[in-house]
């Protein structure tokens, strides 16, 4: 496989295909959600910071669970039932009447979500080899990037013609599709060792969780990434849900800007992401450090022109913070992926988005509390400069985090999976 370019590569690309069109239709849900909450019940910021802590709460409680479960159960079929789920409960949420009802509503569509990540990203593990690892990882940032771009976009289109409703109905189509084209690539002949597969339906359910977690905690690049990114989120969520009452403040009478600022965010990503698809070696600290600068730099560059607002420097600036998102996202996880061993990935990545959704309970109802309290400029400047020194630091003490010594990266994934 190593010899061949992953586009030859039959089951990634039809995997790739159907995670392209779920994170388009992702970006339409949110798009839509935030126009209803925000523009037509009129929902204070405190009860918006809600919603993130009902999208996160299964992912906290269930995910390294669902890690566990993606590496021990068929990974195609578990995508398949998570698309699903998905477009039947997004089908009911159309028809919530108020915030109230919403809650409960996204958290049961969570609970079904908290299994897709784990399965993609283990199936992708899989099915690619490790000279293709870092496009694979690229390309998966990448469309998270482009699903910015497209998903607001078309929501900010047909938001002029439709309902907000009328796109979460799109939205459970495309989980229908996704969902068809994972049907389509028949059952995966995975390339694992016959004797670890022995191995592992000897363990319990409970003894692979704790493997799982010893895994993470007793390797160090593994710990101090996860560790990272929870410190970065935590900052992040102060201000993620606040997005749509600061356009409600900035722009009252069009919310389709709110679209075309979150598509030059997936912009900014997009272009790094394809640069960084021709990178062979990843340097972990500069990589991290540097994604969060350059976040921070654009998000004070939002706050600083808030005073009087011009779309054109508001997007220029989202444009700054895409290129910061991109860069930190598709380093986080090709660490993670580099430094976890195939048959372990699934409870990797379920034990660190556990861990990082824990940010997402405080923090959304601490930023709207502090938007309430000093108003939405203040506190966007401040998580500017939070993340800006959060980037630097890691980037001054690259060498004592991460131990690298600015070194090009080699993978580590025997040596982790026997710890």
């Amino acid at each position: 496989m190593s010899g061949k370019s992953i586009w030859q590569n039959r089951i990634f690309v039809r995997l790739f295909s159907a995670y392209t069109i779920s994170i388009i239709g992702e970006f339409m849900d949110f798009f839509a959600i935030s126009v209803i909450v925000a523009y037509h019940w009129k929902t204070s910021p405190l009860l918006i910071g809600l919603i993130p802590v009902a999208f996160a709460l299964p992912g906290i409680l269930f995910s390294s669970w669902a890690g566990v479960f993606a590496d021990r159960k068929d990974k195609r079929r578990i995508l398949i039932a998570v698309d699903l789920l998905v477009a039947l409960l997004t089908i009911g949420i159309v028809f919530v009447p108020n915030i109230y009802i919403l809650y409960p509503a996204i958290l049961i569509r969570a609970t079904c979500s908290v299994f897709f990540m784990p399965a993609q990203i283990a199936l992708t593990r899989r099915v690619v080899s490790d000279e293709q690892l870092v496009q694979a990882t690229s390309l998966n940032g990448m469309v998270g990037e482009i699903g910015k771009i497209i998903g607001p976009l078309i929501g900010g289109a047909l938001i002029t013609i439709l309902p907000p409703q009328g796109l979460l109905i799109i939205k459970a189509g495309m989980s229908l599709l996704a969902a068809f084209i994972l049907f389509s690539i028949g059952k995966i002949k995975e390339d694992a060792i016959e004797d670890l597969k022995s191995e592992e339906k000897k363990q319990s359910f409970w003894q692979s969780w704790k493997e799982g977690w010893n895994i993470v905690l007793f390797s160090r690049l593994l710990f101090v990434t996860i560790l990272y990114g929870f410190l970065v989120m935590t900052v992040i969520q102060l201000i993620e849900s606040q997005f749509s009452v600061l356009f409600r403040e900035l722009f009252p009478q069009d919310p389709g800007l709110m679209g075309w600022t979150i598509a030059t965010i997936g912009a900014g990503g997009v272009v790094i992401t394809l640069w960084m698809q021709k990178m062979q070696h990843l340097r972990y600290g500069w990589a991290l450090g540097g994604g969060i600068t350059f976040m921070g730099i654009g998000i004070m560059g939002v706050a600083m022109i808030l005073s009087s607002p011009s779309i054109i420097l508001v997007l220029l600036s989202a444009f700054v913070v895409g290129i910061g998102v991109g860069i930190f996202f598709v380093s986080y996880n090709v660490i993670l992926q580099k430094e976890s061993a195939p048959e372990v990935v699934g409870r990797v990545f379920g034990i660190q988005n556990s861990l990082v959704r824990l940010s997402y309970i405080v923090s959304p109802l601490l930023g709207g509390s502090l938007v309430q309290w000093i108003g939405v400029v203040k506190v966007y400047f401040f998580v500017g400069v939070l993340l800006f020194a959060i980037g630097c630091l890691a980037i001054g003490l690259r060498n004592i985090i991460w131990n690298q010594s600015d070194k090009p990266i080699v993978s580590h994934q025997k040596n982790i999976a026997n710890k």
